[in-house]
């Protein structure tokens, strides 16, 4: 029996421009695994800065979530699903709303660091603009190949990233 993998498809092409062959040929590699496999793994970017950014980004969310509930549960906003959340003993969730203004993040920072926590607030708003970044590309690249013409859909980004 063959085994199946999640296909991966590289958004770390600095060429990947709409138009492009690039763009094209990744276009096609999205549909094709949300076809046939209802996800994909992205490559965004190979480089070092971005591997230890990513690194001390799960190092601070290590930190995070070794708050006590009470700490934690200073996270709340008025929207279904946002702040913290805690359905059972095996599941927590933390939200910060609009991530990809700094404003927020280092709000959110001062929930749990009173001082607050430059790096982790720097890390956590560049995390949100790259993951909002490939949310719209991927979104275009669908519309594209469906023949969507992306001006006459109304798209409101609403971002929130749940840690």
């Amino acid at each position: 029996m063959e085994e199946k993998k999640i296909p991966v498809v590289d958004f770390s092409k600095e060429e990947l421009k709409p138009g492009t062959a690039s763009w094209v040929s990744s276009r096609e590699a999205v549909c094709h695994a949300l076809e046939d496999y209802g996800c994909f793994v992205a490559t965004l970017v190979s480089d070092q800065a971005y591997l230890e950014l990513r690194s001390s980004l799960f190092e601070a969310l290590n930190k995070l979530f070794d708050f006590p509930k009470e700490i934690k549960a200073q996270n709340t906003y008025d929207k279904p699903f946002r702040g913290y959340h805690s359905p059972n003993s095996v599941h927590e969730g933390l939200g910060i709303d609009n991530p990809t203004n700094p404003e927020q993040t280092q709000n959110f920072a001062k929930l749990f660091w009173p001082s607050g926590n430059n790096d982790f607030s720097e890390t956590a708003c560049w995390y949100a603009k790259m993951v909002v970044g490939l949310d719209q590309m991927v979104t275009r690249m669908i519309f594209e190949h469906y023949g969507v013409d992306i001006k006459d859909v109304s798209l409101t980004l609403d971002p929130l990233i749940m840690l």
